[in-house]
């Protein structure tokens, strides 16, 4: 009789597994053409499940939009997100801010990558409208560069690399290597070294 708990266990954490293939870093281009919005905003809540169920917990996030690339947004949206016992995915918890890829799923909306389909960036932007929405988010990183310093300076280098060479680990400025936990949070994979070559033109 011992050994059929042991057997539960064993089936939770194999569905859990199965629920949590690794995925594969998306180009900036995929995850536009895949999105039906993306929007600019922050997280003013978020609610969810307390106790795992086969290995995970479903959540729910308000979305204060700031700013729509595609489609158009009421000013909350609310995203629908899963949290895996077995692996990272992306979180959307109170005051994160960024960028938001999505698609519809009932009246409510679901990242379109589960582990990239958030992506933290600067509050800064251009001014800019009506623009196609690779050229729009390419902008902001450009006036992000322009404004920020220390760390934030280098997160934003790393996410306009990462728009040109759809997740190739070749930057733009100053040369310049450091250990960071995935590139700009769209490779995390914990040991990866990027290198920041002086030759590409922002």
């Amino acid at each position: 009789m011992r050994l059929i708990p042991v057997f539960f266990v064993l089936l939770a954490i194999r569905t859990a597994a199965l629920a949590c293939v690794s995925s594969t870093e998306p180009g900036f281009d995929w995850m536009i053409k895949d999105s039906t919005l993306i929007v600019r905003g922050e997280v003013l809540r978020e609610s969810g499940d307390n106790q795992w169920i086969q290995g995970e917990k479903r959540h729910a996030s308000d979305v204060l939009v700031e700013r729509a690339y595609k489609d158009t947004a009421s000013n909350i949206i609310r995203v629908s997100w899963k949290e895996y016992a077995t692996c990272p995915r992306a979180r959307l918890n109170k005051n994160d801010y960024g960028l938001f890829f999505l698609r519809a799923s009932g009246s409510e909306f679901v990242l379109v990558d589960e582990q990239y389909g958030m992506l933290t960036v600067s509050r800064w932007q251009d001014d800019s409208q009506g623009l196609d929405p690779f050229v729009a988010i390419e902008r902001d990183f450009k006036r992000a560069i322009q404004n920020d310093s220390g760390r934030q300076l280098i997160e934003d280098v790393l996410l306009l690399g990462g728009s040109k060479t759809r997740g190739n680990c070749r930057f733009c400025r100053p040369s310049l290597s450091l250990p960071i936990t995935g590139c700009a949070r769209m490779r995390p994979m914990p040991y990866v070294t990027c290198t920041i070559f002086p030759t590409c033109a922002i």
